[in-house]
């Protein structure tokens, strides 16, 4: 019945096959009903405590392959094998990596919706330092990592086709929105890194302290402030 008391007729029926380690293979008819007075659309919500809107596959199946390849690393054959053995499910391999990014999806967007508990974690001490750094294998993008420097928790993450100051500067605002403002951060000697701190700083008017991870510090020492003398070191033995 809607809340303007009349009672509801049936617009149109939905056939899907979700597929799901607790509901298995079923044929599922969603009954999409309207108002006849108001035209309120009335969808059946439960289903979708099980299945994504606009998916065929449940919450628990991509859970399932989230993990077999993100903390087992597993490849989409050995998945396929371990849900067909264990489940006796039958998905097609393309759909593999489609659930994979899904998790991570997923999994980021619950990350930033307990932005808050997460804050009043790390915020416990009183203290606390983003460290900043990017990485990459040659050829690839960079992904970029703001964590917190005591829980070690990744706090955010951005992909940037290089390390360049816009970007950096985003997520460092972004990691401050949601998760407050940190009394200092550590770095390497990147210049972009402390270019992008310092923009968000100057806007927010905010007093931060930089530091410089000390292996990155003493490495550039040694390639930079030595580099003449080691230089003549080598000749002096050829």
């Amino acid at each position: 019945e809607c809340i303007c008391g009349v009672k509801l007729r049936i617009q149109r029926t939905v056939v899907c096959h979700p597929i799901g380690i607790l509901i298995g293979e079923p044929l599922l008819c969603h009954h999409i009903k309207q108002c006849p007075t108001c035209k309120k659309i009335y969808l059946f919500e439960q289903i979708h405590e099980l299945v994504p809107p606009y998916g065929n596959y449940t919450f628990d199946i991509i859970v399932e392959v989230g993990l077999s390849r993100y903390r087992y690393h597993k490849q989409n054959k050995e998945i396929l094998a371990d849900i067909k053995t264990r489940y006796k499910l039958d998905i097609p391999e393309s759909s593999i990596s489609n659930l994979a990014n899904r998790f991570l999806d997923n999994f980021a967007a619950s990350h930033y919706a307990n932005a808050e508990i997460i804050r009043l974690l790390i915020n416990k001490s009183g203290c606390v330092i983003f460290c900043l750094d990017g990485t990459c294998e040659a050829g690839t993008d960079v992904l970029f990592i703001i964590s917190d420097s005591k829980t070690k928790l990744r706090l955010a993450s951005s992909r940037m086709s290089t390390e360049n100051m816009s970007d950096i500067a985003d997520i460092f605002e972004k990691s401050i929105d949601l998760f407050g403002i940190p009394v200092g951060t550590i770095r390497d000697l990147s210049n972009n890194i402390y270019l992008g701190i310092s923009k968000v700083s100057k806007q927010r008017l905010l007093t931060i302290k930089d530091f410089i991870y000390q292996y990155h510090f003493l490495e550039n020492v040694g390639k930079k402030l030595l580099k003449k003398k080691y230089d003549n070191l080598k000749n002096e033995l050829r």
